[in-house]
């Protein structure tokens, strides 16, 4: 696959993406999520930064009938990936991590802005999974079973590579961010708003510290 066509493969999504019917919203956005992750993980299969994140949406969009998850949220995630494989950054990866991240902190900044906090703190949550994990490249620190944000920040305090109160409040980051993404909550009033400005202030410095 040319340049070009990965060009026209992307705004093919991005184009699909904005013109979610109003009537199955949920469904039109979720095949494109799906179509987008195949897309991002034939281009790189050691690179799933991009499709671990369509792959979570395209989960919100399948079970929980869109909630939370809407149009400018997916389309984000298609620019950036799409600026990030077009422009080969992918094969420079510890470059652009940084800026990659920085940009979906600034989509969940604009979020909260907008009064929507529980898919702020969900994009935020998915940030934080995605640097935990390339900390643990970084470092060559291994995990057995699941990657989720508990596991590579335990295995990380354990290898010497998060202070133990850097780790707590990752901890505390993570269980905020499970309780969104589980619907453990009756209404999104029951989650702080305060809490997840907190978590996406601290994902973004946590991000410039350690992956900057």
């Amino acid at each position: 696959m040319t340049a070009d066509d990965l060009r026209m493969r992307f705004d093919s999504l991005i184009a699909g993406a904005e013109a979610a019917t109003d009537e199955q919203p949920s469904a039109s956005l979720h095949a494109t999520c799906v179509a987008a992750s195949a897309l991002c993980r034939g281009i790189d299969s050691a690179d799933v930064t991009f499709a671990s994140k369509l792959d979570e949406l395209g989960d919100h969009l399948l079970n929980m009938g869109g909630l939370f998850v809407n149009e400018p949220i997916v389309r984000c995630l298609l620019e950036q990936a799409k600026a990030h494989y077009c422009g080969g950054f992918h094969r420079v990866r510890e470059l652009v991590t940084s800026d990659v991240f920085d940009d979906l902190i600034v989509q969940a900044e604009h979020l909260l802005d907008r009064g929507y906090h529980l898919p702020a703190g969900a994009l935020a949550g998915a940030v934080l999974e995605d640097a935990l994990r390339k900390l643990c490249g970084k470092h060559g620190v291994t995990w057995q079973g699941d990657s989720g944000i508990s596991k590579l920040a335990i295995e990380l305090y354990k290898a010497g590579h998060l202070a133990k109160p850097r780790h707590s409040q990752v901890e505390t980051w993570g269980k905020l961010r499970n309780q969104i993404d589980h619907g453990d909550f009756s209404k999104p009033g029951d989650v702080d708003k305060q809490d997840v400005r907190r978590m996406v202030d601290g994902v973004r410095d946590f991000v410039a510290r350690f992956l900057g």
